[in-house]
């Protein structure tokens, strides 16, 4: 029978946990705890503010909704119509500078890649990687570079 006492606390011994493991978890279970606290708190303190509220806003939600609805539908039509005039501004400043012959259209070197975007000086063709495809001059017509 002490044989086997010796033996059963031999295995326990040889089991327990490490110091570094011990830690972690006593680390662990209070931070768990804590959280568990807060997050009471804060849910005890939600119940407790929306019953002090609930009358206030029975009383004044005919105020309350269609002020709502009001600012709502107010910001939208400002975002939306300053939406409106920044596209607008956009293609009214494409269409200046497709007129004023910076707009190109280049072809990759050795590729069938196409690309066409804004250019700031016919210089700036010969300095790159690009053929240029076509050209649009002031006066009207497309002239190969």
């Amino acid at each position: 029978m002490i044989e086997t006492t010796r033996d059963h606390t031999r295995r326990l011994n040889n089991s327990a946990p490490s110091p570094r493991q011990t830690a972690k978890f006593l680390t662990a279970t209070t931070l768990g705890a804590m959280f568990l606290f807060l997050s009471g708190l804060t849910f005890t303190g939600t119940v407790i503010a929306l019953v002090m509220a609930t009358p206030l806003m029975v009383l004044f939600s005919p105020v309350v909704v269609p002020a709502g609805l009001a600012i709502l539908l107010v910001t939208t039509r400002f975002l939306f119509s300053g939406g409106c005039g920044v596209a607008v501004i956009t293609a009214l400043s494409w269409v200046h500078n497709y007129v004023q012959a910076k707009f190109y259209c280049l072809r990759a070197k050795n590729m069938g890649v196409s690309f066409c975007g804004q250019l700031s000086s016919i210089e700036d063709l010969e300095s790159s990687l690009w053929i240029p495809v076509h050209v649009k001059t002031g006066t009207g017509q497309n002239s190969e570079v």
